[in-house]
C-alpha cells in the first residue's frame, strides 16, 4: 500500500488521531481503506491514510481494503470528497483538494474554462463543488485562490495567524 501521491490532507497525530487510535484499540479497523491497483503492482490508498499511518505504526499486516478500479481523475473525486467530510480541516488541505476536484471537473468536461456539463447542462465546476460540499461558489472560488500562496503565509493562515479574508486578498496579488 502506498499514499495517493496527491493526497493534499495532513495525516497529522493531533486529537483526531488520537481518538481514532482510541477507537482500533478496542474495535480494529472497522471502516476498510479504499485503494486502487497502480501499473507498478502495488496499490494506491484513497481513503484510509490515517488508520493506514497507525496501521504502520503497530506493524498491523493486515487491513480491510476496498479495491475499486478507478482512473486517476475518478480516484481524486473520491479521495476528496472522502476526506472534506472530516470534522476539522485546515484552510489549506480545503483550498488543495477544491482546486483538485475544480480541475478534474474541467478535465472531465473537456472545456478549458470552468463550465462544466454535470447533471445539469452548462453547470460550472465552481457550482458542483459548491452544491457537493456546501460553501458558496464565491467561498470555493476563495479556497481555489489561496492555493497560490507560497507555503509559508499557508502556514501561516492555518495557524491561524492571518485570517482567511486577508490571506484571500494575499493571493490575488501579483507575484513580482
Amino acid at each position: 500500500l502506498r499514499p495517493f501521491k496527491e493526497h493534499p490532507f495532513q495525516v497529522k497525530d493531533d486529537k483526531e488521531m488520537f481518538l481514532l487510535q482510541e477507537s482500533i484499540e478496542k474495535y480494529g479497523i472497522l471502516n476498510p481503506l479504499i485503494v486502487r491497483p497502480v501499473p507498478d503492482g502495488y496499490y494506491e490508498i484513497i481513503s484510509g491514510h490515517r488508520e493506514n499511518m497507525l496501521r504502520r505504526n503497530w506493524d498491523i499486516r493486515k487491513v480491510p481494503v476496498i479495491i475499486r478500479v478507478l482512473s486517476e481523475d475518478d480516484s481524486i473525486l473520491s479521495m476528496v470528497d472522502s476526506n472534506l467530510h472530516r470534522e476539522r480541516i485546515s484552510y489549506s488541505e480545503k483550498a488543495f483538494a477544491y482546486k483538485l476536484k475544480n480541475d478534474v471537473l474541467k478535465r472531465k468536461s473537456g472545456r478549458k474554462k470552468s463550465q462544466v456539463d454535470h447533471k445539469t447542462p452548462r453547470k460550472r465546476s465552481i457550482d458542483i463543488i459548491s452544491e457537493d460540499c456546501g460553501d458558496s461558489p464565491k467561498q470555493v472560488q476563495r479556497y481555489i485562490s489561496l492555493t497560490k500562496l507560497i507555503p509559508e503565509m499557508l502556514q501561516k493562515l492555518d495557524d491561524e495567524i492571518i485570517s482567511f479574508c486577508p490571506a484571500v486578498e494575499i493571493a490575488a496579488l501579483e507575484r513580482k
